[in-house]
């Protein structure tokens, strides 16, 4: 056995031929012992506990890497590390993973303290799930103290990088109002939500965590869009479009014929539409070529709600209404009817269906937001 894994087992106060949850259980041990939060009232014993960590850490490290190799690695004094510019994102991976088990205690007891540290390592090199995973710490005041601003800063990182997870907590931190001083909270808060921006920036967030396929934005947004003129809400998609992926060259109506080809195979999937997919199926195959119907209503109703045009959204509301009670008081429906009943409800399902396809409807809706806002 060389004498660099002699000293690890030392460090670990360990004998060779212990097994790797004895490994385990010792190292998590010493943590306790020698965590540097435990001497911050002295700073001789503080960096006495950090230079401890770091040894008892990377001893852990190679006897981890011993067991995990079956004994292989008993001739390497250090796990292997990438030589320098050949894969400069296997560090920062490794990084994330450590601070994702200590997070979520997988094989290891939980630890948050230490899941920050290793996250941060992760994050300072721009991996964008350490980045939101921080973040969101930060701003829950797990393992670190709360701190808001520190959170908004980590999770912006990791959005601009696309993270949808990141992008809901800054919805939520939107939502809620990040301020540390709760006088300017309060103040900040009631001026934003008069004004809308709070509510703006809010909705922007949670459009961008569902787009990037983040499912729980959805309920924000729906939180949110009572309290939003339609204004403000064409001013948030504005704000979110800088983050849209790229999306097809192709007309409003083409947009809509696709989006109904997704929405049909949904319903073939999901064990909740059955009964909605007989009659969806039934009126397709009753009234030949209705789809091109289906589109031209729902192409006018979202033309209708981007323009915020009340009298035509109220109209139209009430039509569809009164071509639901039609098949309900066994009246026979025409094409019209359905196609506008068709049209109104594929537009505005969105909940009880697959997480899957509710990001895809909303890069369909953003899609159409752009074409048709923008007159294309």
């Amino acid at each position: 056995m060389s004498n660099d894994l002699q000293v690890c087992y030392r460090v670990l106060e360990l004998e060779p031929g212990v097994t790797l949850d004895e490994v385990k259980r010792s190292y998590r041990e010493l943590v306790k012992v020698w965590h540097p939060d435990r001497f911050t009232g002295d700073a001789k014993l503080h960096q006495k506990a950090e230079e401890k960590l770091k040894q008892i850490n990377r001893a852990y490290e190679v006897l981890e890497e011993v067991f995990l190799n079956g004994g292989k690695a008993e001739q390497k004094a250090a796990p292997p590390r990438p030589p320098q510019g050949k894969n400069p994102h296997a560090e920062r991976d490794e990084f994330f993973q450590r601070g994702n088990n200590f997070y979520f205690g997988n094989n290891v007891s939980k630890n948050l303290p230490e899941a920050a540290r290793w996250l941060k390592k992760s994050a300072e090199l721009g991996l964008d799930k350490a980045q939101a995973l921080l973040g969101s710490m930060y701003y829950k005041g797990e393992g670190v103290s709360k701190d808001s601003h520190e959170a908004a800063r980590w999770l912006k990182l990791a959005a601009d990088q696309k993270n949808p997870i990141a992008c809901f907590w800054l919805g939520r931190m939107h939502e809620k109002g990040f301020g540390t001083n709760i006088l300017h909270k309060v103040v900040k808060a009631g001026v934003d939500w008069q004004l809308g921006d709070s509510k703006i920036e809010a909705y922007k967030w949670f459009n961008l965590a569902v787009t990037h396929g983040c499912m729980e934005g959805l309920e924000g947004m729906s939180r949110i869009d009572i309290y939003l003129t339609q204004g403000q809400i064409n001013e948030a998609r504005t704000r979110a479009a800088k983050f849209y992926p790229p999306y097809p060259d192709r007309s409003g109506r083409q947009t809509i014929a696709e989006w109904f080809k997704a929405y049909i195979q949904e319903l073939s999937k999901n064990p909740k539409s059955v009964a909605w997919r007989a009659e969806v199926m039934s009126a397709l195959e009753h009234f030949k070529g209705i789809e091109m119907d289906i589109t031209e209503t729902a192409f006018k109703n979202l033309q209708d709600k981007f323009f915020a045009n009340r009298t035509a959204k109220t109209s139209n509301f009430f039509k569809t209404v009164g071509a639901v009670w039609k098949g309900k008081l066994g009246m026979t429906a025409s094409r019209d009817d359905n196609a506008r009943q068709l049209a109104y409800r594929f537009v505005e399902d969105a909940y009880g269906l697959s997480p899957r396809y509710i990001c895809i409807r909303e890069n369909f809706m953003n899609q159409l937001w752009i074409n048709i806002y923008s007159g294309r």
